[in-house]
């Protein structure tokens, strides 16, 4: 099979996005709820709270200057704050997930069938059918990503260590050590963020296109990105087209923070459109990622399965010689 240019795949990529643009306004529509939820969920509850307790507003200044005036006399108030902040993360956090997983779900379709069409109904079968292996695998990458924060920590300590050992030793050598590890630092640390980002994205296709389980996924998923290098580039150019252009748009916005009132009216509009752009950019970055694996794995299943019969083949062969 021929391999995928990145060209097809972009092109094609833009393709499934645009036969499912409403997945752009199920975007926006989340980040709506999303707030809302914040407001309804954990700050009129606190408002009413306040004002039940008979909180007045020299007291609400006053927490503003020290907020630590709230724990020393509503102590209760604070744990409550606590408990519905904890309560709003779960609901954003599982709204969020559940749309991603049904955005992957019906990206997935499209893919695999160009007549697939965007419906509401195709929606929440991908989202009923996708949240738990989502939720599975994505907690299997948050526990990865955890575990390198930890694994930078330890090794920045060691490093802290070994420079602060070399400046008692020379001061010229502390200095060549810490710019040196400061590159390393940085130059590794981008490279396992984008590999986990990567795995992630592409873990996301054999979950969505393959139907893998969640360690099947990130197995399988390491293996593909380790034979196909390409994937990686690709994924890391889009990645940070999404990046720059994410940029722009937020440069692009800050002028209207200098304009009291116009800036005010127009900012909520402003931050829906970013959000709506960052949204089909996001959709086109998984939507080529999605393509490319698709073809490149098939092609990579088709060559190991050639490879699996000619394997058998000899031995047909010898016994029956």
């Amino acid at each position: 099979m021929k391999r995928m240019t990145y060209s097809e795949a972009l092109r094609e990529g833009f393709r499934v996005v645009n036969r499912n643009w409403q997945l752009v306004l199920i975007r926006v529509a989340v980040a709506v709820l999303g707030c809302l939820g914040f407001l309804f969920i954990v700050v009129i509850p606190l408002v009413i709270a306040l004002l039940l307790l008979g909180v007045g507003q020299v007291f609400l200044s006053q927490i503003e200057s020290s907020p630590d005036i709230l724990l020393t006399r509503y102590f209760g108030v604070a744990v409550v704050a606590g408990l519905l902040l904890l309560l709003y993360i779960l609901f954003a956090a599982s709204v969020g997930l559940y749309a991603f997983a049904a955005s992957a779900g019906v990206i997935a379709r499209t893919v695999k069938d160009e007549s697939s069409t965007f419906s509401m109904r195709v929606f929440f079968e991908e989202g009923r059918r996708l949240f738990m292996p989502v939720l599975g695998f994505a907690t299997i990458v948050g526990l990865m990503a955890t575990g390198a924060v930890l694994c930078y920590a330890v090794l920045g300590a060691l490093v802290s260590y070994v420079v602060t050992y070399a400046k008692s030793q020379s001061l010229s050598l502390s200095m060549f050590l810490g710019v040196f590890f400061s590159l390393v630092g940085v130059v590794s640390g981008v490279l396992i963020l984008f590999g986990l980002l990567a795995l992630t994205v592409y873990g996301m296709a054999a979950v969505s296109l393959k139907g893998a389980k969640p360690v099947e996924a990130v197995t399988e998923t390491a293996r593909y990105l380790w034979r196909t290098p390409s994937a990686v580039y690709l994924y890391a150019m889009t990645a940070s087209l999404y990046v720059l252009l994410s940029l722009v748009l937020a440069l692009a916005g800050l002028p209207l923070r200098t304009v009291p009132l116009a800036g005010l009216i127009l900012g909520l509009p402003y931050q829906l459109l970013m959000h709506a752009v960052q949204g089909y950019a996001g959709l086109f970055v998984l939507a080529v990622s999605f393509v490319y694996y698709h073809r490149t794995a098939l092609s990579q299943d088709a060559a190991d399965s050639a490879s699996g019969r000619g394997s058998d083949t000899p031995g047909v062969e010898d016994t029956a010689g």
